[in-house]
C-alpha cells in the first residue's frame, strides 16, 4: 500500500505444508525487494505468547523511548529482564513456537526484531498493532488489540498453554 505494507491472505489448501519457509516479495516496477518468513502450524498446535514490553524490556517506557529515538535518528536499545532470554529459549526448547505479540506500533518493526535478534531471543513470530490508534496503552487500545489476536489465534485452532505479560 501507499505506507509500504503488505499482507499476504492465502487458502490453506493452497500452503507448502508446515514448516517455515522463506519469502521474498519484489516490486516489478524497480526491482527491489523485501523478506519475510512464512510460517504453517497443524490445527492444535500448543504456542506460547509474550509481550515485549515491560515484560522481556524492564519497563513499559522503553517502547516509547525506543518510538522517539527512531523518530528522531537516535539509537536506543531497551535493557532486557534478567534471564528473559533463557526464559524464551526455555519455552523453545520445551518444543514452544513463540510469538512476540506487542503494542508497538508496525513502524517499529525492523528495530523490534533487530532487538530479540541481537539480544539473542529465540526466532518466533513478531505481531505488533496495524493501526497506531491502538497504541495506547489501556484495555480499550492495546488491550483490545491483544484479545483480538489472541481470539483469531485460537479460532484458527491453536491452543495457548502460555503467555507473560506485565499487565
Amino acid at each position: 500500500d501507499s505506507d509500504g505494507r503488505i499482507a499476504l491472505s492465502a487458502n490453506p489448501a493452497d500452503l507448502p505444508g508446515y514448516g517455515s519457509f522463506a519469502l521474498i516479495y519484489r516490486v516489478l516496477g524497480d526491482g527491489s525487494e523485501t523478506r519475510a518468513s512464512l510460517r504453517v502450524f497443524p490445527v492444535d498446535t500448543r504456542v506460547m505468547i509474550t509481550d515485549i514490553d515491560g515484560t522481556l524490556t524492564t519497563s513499559d517506557t522503553e517502547l516509547f523511548v525506543d518510538l522517539f529515538a527512531e523518530l528522531l535518528g537516535g539509537n536506543f536499545v531497551p535493557d532486557a529482564r534478567v534471564e528473559a532470554v533463557e526464559a524464551m529459549w526455555t519455552r523453545t526448547e520445551q518444543g514452544y513456537p513463540l510469538m512476540y505479540l506487542t503494542g508497538r506500533p508496525y513502524a517499529l518493526t525492523d528495530i523490534t526484531r533487530e532487538w530479540l535478534d541481537d539480544l539473542g531471543f529465540p526466532a518466533g513470530t513478531v505481531q505488533l498493532v496495524a493501526d497506531v490508534a491502538e497504541i495506547a496503552p489501556n484495555n480499550g487500545a492495546v488491550g483490545t488489540f491483544k484479545l483480538r489476536t489472541l481470539d483469531t489465534l485460537v479460532a484458527r485452532g491453536f491452543v495457548l498453554d502460555a503467555a507473560y505479560g506485565n499487565a
